[in-house]
């Protein structure tokens, strides 16, 4: 992916922009203190968000001030979509905790029901006997003296059965009365939670009519700009040589009429742009999970993840993108486009995988036609758990200009074999400037999957950043997942992570593959030290035998010789074995990159 010449282009277009328009203005198994800990998070959140609203009210509303306003609006409906993530975590933790007690609550009965069984079989048996009875007991006493003794012995026996029988009561009793406080806590816990959606739903509300405000202030200003060149050349034309005042009127106005259109339409497109560009933040997500999924996953029971980044469905063998040296900036057609994605779900269909990690599936965008690219994903993998993460929600590009790229909505579909309990967004670092603009918004999904014992798999779906300045934005957005995964394995679970990293994953694919040009950013070795302090491995496929490439570079049709290296892979902790990795060879066929799977067991 050759960027450099389409960095340059973007870069020299959004520059003439702004200067034409003048330099224009981010337990048991679920322990108590997990719930502390979540519970101090929520609180620290509502601090935020009061603060945040304190602001917010504190500025006035005048010309000028409607981009803060925005800004504000957009960090307060960010600290809301943490609050809701930590709700949805305090759930999950209730959750699990009301399902231990209901064991435990079980267990206590059982115990009770198996006492109280073997005492009256212990009975029944002394009775049958005739000998061993409690009266044949008193009635073997040899004297007096020796019939108290059988008496006092036969009573402690009994008082011994009663107090065991007591003590399996109080029990179970205080097991129901715990499993009755954390319904009700679990129930406080959703009555805040839908307050606090109710709340994100206007935020996202008042967020829209902050975005409009800023475009009005904007385009007065734009107005006011044009009025300022207007008068100025008025003026000019004023003091000209009486003689040709009116010709030069005539040329003057034409001109200026010709250079305030653009002005306009330019100032205007870089008010846009700059406006509408955002950030989707951190948030939970809404997990559909199938009645066939399994209840929970077993450890040493072998399971296999297949990733694939699919191009958002555009990318046969015969495409260049033209952000990546290539000339085509949507797909061939609506037609090849929904075919390709037809392909696409046949081929994953065909692996019987256990989870699916997909990147570049488009939701809406002009690229790909306005189709919902992930029905052709779950349709063809019916029966397993889905979960989706939008990746970007970009502004319209109007690159390039024989036929624009667009607005783009794409993002991350997760599946599972097994129930999905609960997900989030994490947002991702990002460059600033305007190179934020062409690497667009960058997250990972985090997918939680119980684990039989209490503990989860914790999966985990990348997509790091490609157009940037240099590499060292993704290895920043790969610490911070890393620093995510030790904090889960530490916490007693699995983690799983898999995707395209937009790293040279071999370290040096030209060895494997040939071609030694690695000045793309995205062809990058992962830099030495990135792993340094954490529990986490990262796990290339490849077979040395007969190696396979993940990524091609999309500058034109696949050829042989044309630039590959591996991108995509796989990270885990120590407490899952991956057992085997490798690439799967399509051939380039339906993507640009070929699909990566892992076979991997919970130990």
């Amino acid at each position: 992916m050759d960027t450099r010449q389409f960095h340059k282009r973007c870069f020299a277009l959004l520059l003439a922009c702004a200067l034409a328009l003048g330099c224009l203005p981010r337990a048991q198994a679920a322990s108590r203190s997990a719930i502390e800990s979540l519970q101090s998070q929520q609180a620290s959140l509502t601090v935020q968000k009061a603060e945040l609203q304190k602001k917010l009210d504190g500025i006035r509303s005048s010309q000028g001030q409607a981009l803060n306003k925005k800004n504000l609006v957009e960090q307060q409906l960010n600290v809301l979509n943490q609050q809701i993530q930590v709700s949805e975590n305090l759930l999950a933790q209730y959750a699990r905790q009301i399902t231990e007690k209901e064991a435990e609550l079980e267990q206590a009965k059982a115990k009770e029901a198996e006492y109280q069984a073997e005492f009256e079989q212990r009975v029944r048996a002394m009775e049958e006997r005739g000998n061993v009875s409690y009266w044949s007991v008193l009635f073997q006493a040899s004297d007096f003296s020796d019939l108290l003794d059988r008496i006092d012995m036969i009573g402690e026996i009994m008082d011994a059965d009663d107090q065991v029988l007591d003590q399996l009561a109080e029990a179970r009793q205080a097991v129901a009365q715990a499993k009755t406080d954390l319904e009700a806590s679990r129930q406080g816990q959703q009555e805040t939670l839908a307050q606090q959606q109710s709340q994100q739903a206007q935020q996202r509300e008042c967020q829209d009519h902050r975005r409009v405000e800023a475009y009005h202030d904007l385009f007065q200003t734009v107005s006011l700009f044009s009025n300022a060149i207007e008068a100025i050349i008025l003026y000019g034309v004023e003091n000209v040589n009486q003689r040709r005042r009116i010709n030069v009127k005539k040329w003057l106005k034409t001109l200026l009429c010709i250079v305030l259109a653009l002005v306009v339409l330019a100032a205007g497109y870089v008010a846009y742009v700059f406006i509408d560009y955002h950030r989707i933040g951190d948030m939970p997500l809404t997990p559909v999970n199938t009645e066939t999924a399994i209840p929970s996953l077993r450890t040493g029971t072998p399971y296999t993840a297949v990733s694939y980044n699919i191009g958002f469905g555009a990318y046969e063998d015969d495409y260049g993108f033209f952000m990546d040296g290539g000339t085509e900036s949507r797909a061939w057609s609506e037609e090849r486009l929904t075919a390709n994605l037809a392909e696409i779900g046949a081929f994953l269909q065909a692996q019987a995988a256990d989870f699916y990690l997909v990147q570049e599936v488009d939701i809406g965008s002009t690229r790909t036609y306005q189709v919902d690219e992930r029905p052709y994903i779950t349709d063809a993998l019916p029966g397993l758990s889905s979960v989706f993460c939008q990746n970007y929600d970009s502004p319209y590009l109007l690159y390039p200009l024989t036929r624009p790229h667009g607005a783009s909505r794409s993002g991350l579909l997760t599946l599972s074999a097994a129930g999905i309990t609960s997900a989030g967004r994490v947002e991702l670092p990002v460059e600033s400037g305007f190179m934020k603009l062409l690497d667009l918004d960058r997250c990972y999904s985090v997918s939680r999957i119980p684990v039989n014992g209490g503990k989860e798999l914790i999966l985990y779906n990348l997509h790091l950043s490609a157009y940037t300045s240099d590499g060292t934005i993704a290895t920043e957005q790969l610490k911070l997942l890393l620093a995510d995964m030790q904090a889960e394995y530490d916490a007693g679970n699995w983690c799983v992570a898999g995707g395209d990293f937009n790293k040279d994953l071999l370290g040096d694919s030209a060895a494997w593959f040939g071609e030694a040009d690695q000045s793309y950013s995205w062809a990058q070795p992962i830099p030495e030290g990135t792993f340094n302090g954490v529990d986490v491995t990262l796990v290339t496929p490849l077979d040395e035998s007969a190696p396979v490439p993940s990524c091609r570079n999309a500058d034109g049709p696949y050829h042989p010789g044309q630039y590959v290296l591996t991108v995509d892979g796989f990270l885990v902790t120590p407490n899952v074995t991956a057992a085997q990795a490798t690439v799967l060879d399509t051939g380039f066929a339906y993507s640009d990159h070929n699909p990566v799977a892992m076979t991997f067991t919970l130990s």
